[in-house]
């Protein structure tokens, strides 16, 4: 990575937590989900899984999830993404709230090649909602299995 590249994501990572510091609030899952679709849009997958992760890091909340997730990321979910092209959008298909601090959601990430769907737990923990489980496919076999379990 270059001087410029490097400069460019501290910036980038800078601006993602003026948000949460400038306001003394977290967002809500939605509003999570928002931030990775919209940073998608205009950057690519690395910066987006940063913004999505961005809050959970900001918390301190499941250190270890997060290195696991990021290796996830780079290794497995970043390569399959970027090889079916152009981000497109992201529909939510189902949420569920087991308690007011417990949600379940799956999304529709749209690309211009293919689609994936992420099937993901959030928690409100003591400073804001975080995530708190992330599953990525594009099987739609397991599409059917995680609506199941959402129902």
């Amino acid at each position: 990575m270059n001087a410029y590249a490097v400069i460019k994501r501290l910036i980038f990572m800078a601006l993602l937590a003026l948000p949460l510091a400038s306001h003394g609030q977290s967002l809500t899952p939605h509003q999570l989900v928002d931030r990775f679709s919209e940073t998608l849009s205009t950057s690519d997958f690395e910066d987006a899984t940063t913004a999505l992760l961005q809050q959970n890091e900001s918390l301190g909340y499941a250190a270890y999830d997060l290195a696991h997730w990021r290796m996830m990321f780079k290794d497995e979910f970043g390569p399959k993404v970027s090889a079916l092209g152009r981000f497109q959008g992201m529909e939510l298909i189902r949420e569920r709230e087991y308690a007011p601090s417990f949600k379940r959601a799956v999304y529709l990430h749209k690309m211009a090649g293919g689609f994936v769907f992420w099937h993901m737990t959030f928690y409100r923990a003591p400073g804001g909602w975080v995530i708190s489980g992330i599953e990525v496919t594009n099987d739609p076999k397991q599409l059917s299995g995680y609506l199941k379990e959402i129902e």
